[in-house]
């Protein structure tokens, strides 16, 4: 006597959830400051008009990131 099990049909997969990130545009007036080697958001923030360090870093959060001390040579600021 032979005996087969028959085994449960394989789950369906689990739909794939994709996630991105999505870098929404900065804050602009109209005017942009790309970071050269040396400047600090209170130097931009100075030299270009702004009110203070801090509504720059906040205008452009999205390009600076989470640490307003760290900006590089290259990112462009929105103001």
């Amino acid at each position: 006597v032979s005996t087969t099990h028959k085994s449960a049909p394989a789950p369906a997969p689990a739909p794939v959830h994709k996630s991105y990130v999505v870098s929404t545009p900065a804050k602009t007036g109209g005017h942009s400051y790309t970071v050269v080697s040396g400047d600090t958001l209170s130097q931009i923030a100075a030299k270009e008009g702004v009110s203070n360090w801090r509504t720059l870093y906040q205008d452009n959060e999205s390009v600076i990131g989470s640490n307003p001390n760290l900006i590089f040579p290259g990112q462009v600021l929105h103001f």
